[in-house]
């Protein structure tokens, strides 16, 4: 009898357990690989009792708890990821059991839950300035792509005002400054293209390519001494472009009439990238007006294998017939 009361109270007993008590099964994995993740750092908080339960996953990537029914605050953690954090969790009343998957990324971030008053709100403050400046740099970008648009159609007007726009927001942006100058460049407005590429290169002074272009429009204006010095900066910045800077400088000399030192120039910039085509064509032309009409043939020649639709492959195709003759003679 006594036995029998005993099993009754046994059975009783493990049945109002389980009614009280849940079984919840976690596996975590790697969110890029799904591959199981061991070691990490499992923590659930009763969030009505205070009471914390605390443990690491297997190699499998699991872990179990057996805790009351209720609300749970549930954070993970792994050196290395993204932390998961979920402010609050029930069990449900109707299952004795539940499992809960997990995909951790690689990364870093922070548990709210963790954090004092003091550093939420700091935190708080960080994210609004974050995404106050995230606002901004879409309005920026917004204005400057509208102006691109426009510039690529040719109105170069409506390009600057987008341009302009853009830099009432943010007048610190070397890539907004430099396509501003651009527009006025294509404009024909040559003072004010100088004025916004030297304020661009005030903020990225190594860029090569806004040397390369403050020495065309010194070019256009016929200051062959300041574009031949933005030319030789340009190549000193970034000697890996070297090709164009060579090349405009043998602009500079072909245009002054020295064809003997623009040559020279054609050379370098061919010799940095066999590529190129345009040093091709203008070292043909200096070979002719040499007299040197076997290799003006051979480079011209070349200029037509790498630009057959070029600028001037159909003057090319219109004179070789003439200097192979000249060549032969």
């Amino acid at each position: 009898m006594r036995k029998f009361l005993v099993a009754v109270f046994l059975l009783a007993f493990s049945l109002l357990y389980a009614s009280f008590f849940y079984l919840l099964d976690i596996k975590v994995v790697d969110k890029s690989t799904g591959l199981p993740l061991s070691n990490v750092s499992v923590k659930l908080k009763d969030l009505e009792k205070g009471r914390v339960y605390k443990g690491f996953t297997d190699k499998d990537g699991k872990i179990s708890f057996r805790i009351p029914i209720g609300e749970y605050l549930i954070v993970l953690k792994k050196e290395g990821y993204r932390p998961i954090e979920i402010p609050q969790y029930s069990t449900k009343s109707t299952k004795d059991e539940e499992k809960l998957d997990f995909s951790m990324e690689k990364g870093s971030g922070v548990v709210l839950s963790e954090l004092t008053k003091e550093q939420i709100e700091e935190l708080k403050k960080k994210q609004a300035e974050y995404e106050k400046f995230k606002k901004l740099k879409g309005e920026i970008k917004k204005l400057f792509d509208e102006g691109v648009k426009l510039k690529g159609k040719g109105d170069y007007d409506g390009a600057i005002q987008k341009f302009n726009e853009a830099l009432k927001l943010n007048s610190k942006q070397p890539n907004i400054l430099g396509h501003l100058a651009d527009a006025y460049f294509l404009k024909g407005d040559y003072d004010s293209a100088i004025k916004y590429y030297k304020k661009a290169l005030e903020i990225a002074p190594d860029s090569s390519e806004l040397h390369t272009n403050l020495g065309n429009v010194y070019f256009k204006k016929g200051d062959v001494e300041s574009a031949k010095k933005e030319f030789e900066t340009a190549i000193s910045k970034d000697p890996s472009k070297a090709d164009v800077g060579y090349y405009n400088l043998g602009v500079l000399f072909l245009n002054g009439g020295d064809t003997k030192n623009a040559a020279t120039y054609f050379e370098k910039s061919i010799m940095v990238n066999k590529k190129y085509p345009k040093p091709y064509y203008q070292l043909g032309m200096c070979e002719i007006n040499l007299g040197n009409y076997k290799r003006a043939e051979k480079l011209l020649k070349k200029y037509l294998e790498l630009a057959p639709n070029g600028k001037y492959a159909n003057q090319v195709k219109q004179i070789l017939p003439e200097i192979e003759k000249l060549g032969g003679n």
